[in-house]
């Protein structure tokens, strides 16, 4: 995997591999150990997932800018569920990205 948008994906296929169980809280703790490690190799995506932060809350109504809890409430917090809703919206997002040529 050479940047946050493509482990995500991978993540989506087989999310106990990389996180260990299908739950939101393991999936933001793993993400934000690898944007730590990636930042400085790979600011420009690194800093394109940390924009998703400003986007969701437009998406779900839910006013708070921390991802992970915007889709545990948007969820009732149920963690598989907000899981769904991750993967959901960050494809979302990445075509939001893609229509405006990458930038938000």
């Amino acid at each position: 995997m050479n940047n946050i948008f493509s482990l995500i994906d991978e993540i989506k296929k087989r999310p106990e591999l990389y996180i260990g169980s299908k739950e939101i809280t393991h999936l933001y703790h793993f993400i934000n150990g690898y944007i730590y490690r990636d930042f400085e190799y790979n600011e420009d995506l690194c800093s394109k997932f940390k924009k998703f932060h400003f986007w969701l809350p437009k998406m779900t109504g839910v006013d708070d800018e921390n991802w992970k809890n915007n889709l545990l409430i948007f969820s009732d917090f149920n963690e598989v569920k907000a899981l769904n809703l991750f993967f959901l919206y960050f494809e979302k997002y990445v075509k939001y990205l893609e229509g405006n040529n990458g930038t938000d």
